[in-house]
């Protein structure tokens, strides 16, 4: 199993620990710039970084703050 910032990447995530939705399940492209900036995927439960405006998923973001 792959993992990115402790993510599980490839897998169906439970609530608790989900990552972005694939871009596959979109019937249309989805525009880079609602990709989450740690697991690349579109974002679950966005959270904005005020600073920059980048978007992350919630979980992801929790994660990487646990980790860093």
């Amino acid at each position: 199993m792959e993992t990115i910032n402790g993510a599980r990447v490839g897998v169906k995530a439970s609530e608790e620990d989900a990552i972005g939705y694939e871009h596959s399940i979109f019937t249309s492209a989805v525009n880079d710039s609602f990709n989450c900036g740690i697991c690349q995927y579109v974002v679950r439960d966005p959270r904005e970084c005020e600073d920059c405006g980048h978007l992350f998923c919630s979980n992801c973001l929790l994660n990487w703050l646990k980790i860093n």
